[in-house]
């Protein structure tokens, strides 16, 4: 058996076997969790979800009213609104929301009357709902089947001024046909001791790293300084930037500070080295998955040009990519060159890489809120 072959037959059993071996069978790149509907629609109420461990589901609201999030005892344990997030301390559904498992700490204290408590300032929030969560999946395809198929349906409970509504989506089986992959157009080492590299996922990722004597400065989406990188200072972050905003909010923290790109920046170091990786927005595709014509494609076909321009000393530079659609040989077909079969497999695994980071930078995001406490109001 060739390498290749090996390769693709080992990754396609890790990834079959993982929702029997694990909890959360939507830790597979094949599972997804879809949200359909509010009803009744609710504008300025955004739901999401994001894939972890387990899936997080991520609500803004951008209305005057107050949001509840209810458990299935039709107690809110959630609120979300122009006040910002509170939880209810005395749910156990609340202590379940911090961790993909559901577990609750024993010091835990639950029950008896509501006890609220102000978690974050913004009104949005991200959490593990476990009615989102499949224990079991017996309905899983082979990883050869090339048909989506609908699991199971999910809904949440929620009040919205006081008026009930619900939050109505399902978990799908979706081969994965391909992966969209950012690349760079221009040279990775824009100047001396300036490197550069990218990463796939469903939001890119950018590295870059500066060894030089020259400052260099990212500039973000609105124009605005975003990241320093300096010799003294090693890395800093414009607190105020918009695209440090979409990182938090990415990586489900509320914002230190509103965004505004025409302020005075306010910079905070977070490496005391001048290297540092953030996800870009620019490299992503905006519309998330790409029309079925180009799923189904068996030729690469390019999703966006982006660029993110650089300030190396006193010259620009716009670093320049491309993200396009690779489509993957279906499993178990002939790869029509040697090494074809291989590139697939490394595809694959950078999925699995990436589903994986996001799990660990939401639980140790989770552990540094634990760790700081809450202000009770």
């Amino acid at each position: 058996m060739h390498l290749t072959a090996t390769a693709a037959l080992v990754a396609a059993v890790a990834l079959w076997c993982v929702p029997a071996a694990h909890a959360h069978g939507e830790a597979s790149p094949f599972i997804r969790t879809v949200v359909d509907r509010v009803a009744p629609p609710a504008p300025g109420i955004s739901v999401t979800t994001s894939q972890a461990t387990a899936t997080v589901l991520q609500v803004r609201n951008e209305t005057t009213r107050e949001l509840e999030v209810l458990s299935d005892r039709d107690e809110p344990f959630i609120r979300i609104g122009r006040g910002g997030v509170f939880a209810n301390v005395s749910s156990p559904e609340w202590f379940a929301s911090g961790n993909p498992d559901g577990v609750i700490a024993p010091q835990a204290r639950t029950g008896g009357p509501p006890r609220w408590v102000r978690v974050s300032a913004d009104p949005g929030w991200s959490w593990f709902d476990h009615r989102l969560h499949p224990r079991t999946l017996t309905a899983v395809p082979p990883p050869t089947e090339r048909r989506v198929v609908r699991l199971f349906d999910w809904t949440v409970p929620v009040r919205l001024g006081g008026q009930p509504a619900r939050v109505h989506g399902h978990v799908e089986w979706r081969p994965v046909l391909g992966a969209a992959v950012p690349a760079l157009i221009n040279r990775p080492a824009p100047s001396a001791g300036v490197r550069v590299s990218v990463a796939p996922g469903a939001v890119p990722g950018i590295f870059l790293a500066s060894t030089g004597r020259r400052p260099v400065t990212v500039i973000g989406r609105e124009g605005e300084p975003f990241l320093r990188f300096t010799r003294d200072e090693g890395t800093e972050v414009n607190l105020r930037s918009p695209s440090h905003v979409d990182a938090q909010r990415l990586r489900g923290e509320p914002p230190e500070v509103p965004a505004d790109s025409q302020a005075k920046p306010r910079w905070r170091q977070v490496e005391d080295v001048p290297q540092y990786a953030w996800p870009e927005t620019r490299a992503r595709y905006g519309p998330g998955q790409p029309p079925d014509e180009i799923v189904r494609s068996s030729e690469p076909t390019l999703l966006t040009n982006w660029a993110v321009p650089l300030d190396i000393g006193s010259e620009r530079f716009d670093l320049r990519g491309r993200t396009s659609w690779v489509p993957f040989t279906p499993l178990g077909a002939p790869a029509e060159e040697e090494g074809g079969g291989l590139l697939d497999v490394l595809l694959l695994v950078l999925a699995v890489v990436g589903v994986a980071g996001l799990a660990l930078l939401l639980l140790r995001v989770r552990s540094r809120r634990a760790s700081r406490g809450f202000t009770a109001q």
